[in-house]
C-alpha cells in the first residue's frame, strides 16, 4: 500500500516511497491521472496543480487566478495564489498546492496563512535565494507550512541563500510533517524575536552546514525532528523558554549547540 515517507525511518528509501504515494493519483510526468482530482484535499481558499504542461492557481469557486507553463511558472503562480487571499485578514486562509513544483523564484507567505503541500517542491538551479519566507516584515505572524517534500537542489546554487525556509520575526509561526533535502547552509532558519513557534514531526537531510537555525527566537516548541548528514550543527538555537523533545541527529558533525 502506498505511503508517505516516515521521519527518522526512510532516508535512504525516501524517493521511492514518495514517487509510489504519488504516482497512486499522477502520471509519471506528474500530471493527474484520468479520473483524479484535487477533490479530496478539504477546504482551501486556493490550490496550485499542474495539468499536463501548465501550472494552474484557482481559488475556491472554480475561478483561475493564474496560470503558466510547467516547471517554469510555478513559483509566479503559486505567489498569485498566495497574493489574491484577503488583504489584512485576521484570520486563516489556506493555500494547497497539489503535485510537483520548481520554484526558480523565492515565494513570500503573508501573514495569517497556511501552506500545505501534497507532493513536492523542488529549489531549481542558480536561484541562490530563500525557497519560502515570510512576507510581512512588519508584525509578521501566524504562517503555517504542512507536509510535503522539499529539495534544496544544493549541488546546483552558485551563491546560496542562508536556508531553504527563512522566516524573521514571526509569531505564531508552525512547520509541521517536512521533508527537507540537500538544502543549502541550513533547513530552516529562524530569526527575528519570533514568538510561539511550533516545529513538529520533520526530517532534514544533507544540509550543508545546519539543520536548524534559531536566533533570538522564544517559546519554541520543537518534538520528533530527525537530522541526517548535517555538516556541522544539527541544530543551533539561541532561544529562551523553549522545549525540545525526540531529537535525533544521526551522522552529523556536531549534535546541538543551545543558549537560553
Amino acid at each position: 500500500m502506498a505511503r508517505l515517507p516516515v521521519v527518522g525511518q526512510d532516508e535512504d528509501n525516501w524517493g521511492g516511497i514518495l514517487n509510489e504515494f504519488l504516482l497512486v493519483a499522477h502520471n509519471e510526468d506528474g500530471t493527474l491521472k484520468n479520473g483524479s482530482s484535487s477533490s479530496g484535499i478539504g477546504v482551501y481558499s486556493a490550490v496550485v496543480y499542474i495539468d499536463d504542461t501548465s501550472v494552474i492557481a484557482k481559488d475556491y469557486k472554480g475561478d483561475t487566478i493564474a496560470s503558466g507553463t510547467a516547471g517554469t511558472d510555478d513559483a509566479s503562480v503559486i505567489q498569485s495564489a498566495l497574493d489574491n487571499l484577503t488583504s489584512e485578514r485576521t484570520w486563516y486562509e489556506k493555500v494547497v498546492l497539489f503535485g510537483s513544483f520548481i520554484a526558480n523564484q523565492k515565494i513570500s507567505i503573508p501573514n495569517w496563512t497556511i501552506v500545505e503541500l501534497i507532493g513536492a517542491i523542488k529549489l531549481a538551479d542558480d536561484v541562490n535565494d530563500f525557497l519560502f519566507t515570510n512576507k510581512d516584515t512588519t508584525s509578521p505572524s501566524h504562517i503555517t507550512i504542512k507536509g510535503g517534500y522539499y529539495d534544496g537542489n544544493k549541488a546546483n546554487q552558485s551563491s546560496p541563500a542562508d536556508a531553504l525556509l527563512y522566516f524573521d520575526g514571526v509569531n505564531d509561526l508552525v512547520l509541521s510533517d517536512l521533508f527537507i533535502e540537500n538544502p543549502c547552509n541550513r533547513g530552516i532558519e529562524l530569526v527575528g524575536w519570533g514568538q510561539r513557534t511550533i516545529l513538529n514531526n520533520m526530517s532534514i537531510i544533507n544540509p550543508t552546514l545546519h539543520g536548524i537555525g534559531m536566533g533570538t527566537v522564544q517559546q519554541v516548541r520543537a518534538n520528533n525532528i530527525y537530522i541526517y548528514g548535517a555538516g556541522e550543527y544539527a541544530i543551533v538555537a539561541s532561544c529562551v523558554r523553549s522545549v525540545f523533545t525526540n531529537i535525533i541527529s544521526r551522522k552529523c558533525a556536531r549534535g546541538f549547540e543551545l543558549a537560553y
